[in-house]
């Protein structure tokens, strides 16, 4: 299962950008059988709304076409990160 999560943020410029994590779930093999499925978070992968690849590097967003820096406006995105 694949789930998606948008985050906004500031480019290196000052533009808003919008951030989008592809979040990939897989069943929990050790999850108790009661009927609600469990999922562990597996790889995550990174894009600007636009469309460029985004990747998480010494604590940074940049992006990999053109080597910008973003921002994100909540440092959630950081936790997702440090999880996966």
């Amino acid at each position: 299962m694949i789930g998606t999560f948008e985050f906004s943020a500031i480019s290196q410029r000052g533009e808003p950008a919008t951030l989008v994590a592809f979040a990939q779930f897989t069943p929990d093999p050790e999850a108790p059988l009661n009927g609600d499925e469990s999922f562990l978070l597996g790889q995550i992968r990174l894009a600007t709304k636009d469309g460029r690849v985004v990747d998480y590097v010494e604590g940074e967003l940049i992006s990999l076409e053109d080597g910008e820096i973003f921002i994100p406006g909540d440092e959630m995105i950081f936790d997702l990160l440090s999880i996966a």
